[in-house]
């Protein structure tokens, strides 16, 4: 049962790392590209002699024949990181912990621990686990699409004026922890930070890889197959598995290839979602007899795809204890406005949840998922679970609130004047949690920083501030 346990899992590992390989193949700096990746050389037999030319080819063909021991390589760091984690997540309930936040504590704190007592060995650790930690977390929005699609079994009777009173509640509740936090944060002066320290020991960056006119056209082949095989009767669960997860997969590559003026407004998150229920439309034409919905609820139970997906959700914020680590020196120089601002952002949250959801008119169990409306969709899973809301409503929620950060949170920056990448950071991170603070990664590197910190903190504020009764009386009582 293990063993079948372990290669169920190892199917969404493969099929992640897929999108990977290209990097992973990609010559260093200077090498030439080996044929069939990237832009192929052109010979030019007037203007270079022979010996140059066997010595291109030479070269050529030592790099092709080197790419797959180094693919394997990097592969094997990477499924040896993930694991590590794993066994993190599993030790924190050892110790009584029901929710990742105690397993990313634990990888922080070892971390810093490691590099008081032995710099150098912190640097080669952080090395041989980066390569699982830069995979999960670039993946971490596909891990909590399974969640949003359960939402749909849940039976709830919502209605369209229903929908619309959370709708405006979450962009209400959004724009009030964004401005209480951005004007929190505004109270300190601003630090004088350097670049962002990088990672004990300099580590060699990968080359980009080359541009993929169809990124997602492995997965399209993987659906193709999984479609051949249930079609000659030799599925056995696993096609069904193969099928939606290609078709998840599928979708998020496509909505990322998207104009960014266009994410905005259809992110990457729902394109994955869209492309689920689709996959599950289509896969009643393979077994006959099934529903949609029935495809769905397979998908979403273990050992399905969506189950597979969504275990590593939680390794995932494992893992973001190195990203703490990372950013270790900000924290340093500027904890007290960090840990404050989060604090406070915390409070605004949790304590606005009761009166919007009586404004608005809510259910009680919408009502009691607002409370984790902005922190990650694990803490939020968790948190709904300790006030006896459905999961998946929690992580519906959270996942409009991140999307309404990308659609509105640089314009609100120019709107309020908000210079101080402290106060952008803290403000983005801490309202729209990951999937509002990655798109600044490139155009706004401190802010970005900022916002890392500033979502786990404030996720793991929210989930202390459930472990205590008293707080949890108080919400349930003054919940509609």
């Amino acid at each position: 049962m293990v063993r079948r346990m372990l290669l169920q899992l190892a199917l969404p590992l493969a099929l992640l790392s897929i999108s990977h390989k290209a990097a992973a193949f990609a010559p260093a700096s200077g090498s030439p590209a080996p044929h069939g990746f990237g832009e192929r050389p052109r010979l030019r037999l007037k203007s270079r002699p022979a010996t140059s030319r066997f010595a291109s080819a030479k070269a050529a063909k030592a790099d092709a024949q080197g790419a797959l021991p180094n693919y394997l390589k990097v592969l094997a760091q990477r499924i040896f990181g993930v694991a590590v984690f794993v066994g993190v997540y599993y030790v924190q309930g050892i110790f009584g912990s029901h929710t990742p936040v105690g397993g990313m504590l634990i990888v922080f704190f070892s971390m810093l621990a490691l590099e008081q007592m032995n710099p150098r060995l912190a640097g080669k650790v952080f090395r041989v686990l980066e390569p699982g930690y830069r995979f999960l977390v670039k993946w971490l929005i596909v891990f909590f699409v399974p969640a949003l699609v359960r939402v749909s079994l849940i039976h709830a009777e919502l209605g369209v004026g229903g929908l619309i009173r959370v709708l405006l509640l979450l962009l209400v509740g959004w724009f009030i922890t964004f401005t209480g936090t951005a004007a929190i944060a505004s109270a300190f002066p601003e630090p004088n930070l350097e670049a962002p320290a990088p990672s004990p020991e300099p580590t060699p960056t990968e080359k980009p890889a080359p541009a993929d006119r169809l990124p997602y056209f492995r997965f399209v082949v993987g659906m193709i197959l999984a479609g051949a095989a249930a079609s000659l009767g030799f599925g056995t669960g696993f096609d069904q598995n193969l099928f939606m997860i290609c078709a998840a997969l599928a979708g998020f590559t496509l909505g990322r290839r998207l104009p960014p003026k266009t994410q905005k407004f259809v992110h990457p998150l729902f394109v994955c979602a869209a492309a689920t229920f689709a996959a599950a439309s289509m896969w009643v034409f393979l077994e006959p007899g099934m529903a949609p919905m029935d495809v769905i609820r397979i998908y979403s139970a273990w050992p399905g795809g969506g189950a597979l997906l969504y275990f590593l959700l939680p390794v995932a914020v494992v893992s973001l204890g190195m990203l703490l680590f990372e950013n270790r020196r900000l924290i340093r120089k500027d904890l007290g406005p960090i840990l404050f601002t989060s604090a406070a952002s915390s409070v605004l949250t949790i304590g606005s949840a009761p009166l919007l959801s009586r404004l608005f008119g809510l259910s009680r169990p919408f009502a009691l998922s607002t409370t984790a409306r902005c922190a990650l969709s694990p803490i939020a899973m968790g948190m709904a679970s300790m006030l006896g809301s459905p999961p998946p409503i929690a992580v519906a929620m959270t996942t409009f609130s991140g999307v309404l950060g990308v659609m509105l949170g640089p314009t609100l920056f120019k709107v309020m004047k908000l210079r101080k990448a402290r106060v952008r950071g803290l403000a983005l991170g801490c309202s729209s949690h990951g999937v509002g603070v990655v798109p600044i990664a490139q155009s706004d590197k401190q802010a970005f920083a900022y916002g890392c910190v500033g979502l786990i903190l404030i996720a793991t504020l929210n989930m202390l501030a459930m472990q205590i009764p008293l707080i949890r009386r108080l919400l349930l009582a003054s919940m509609p």
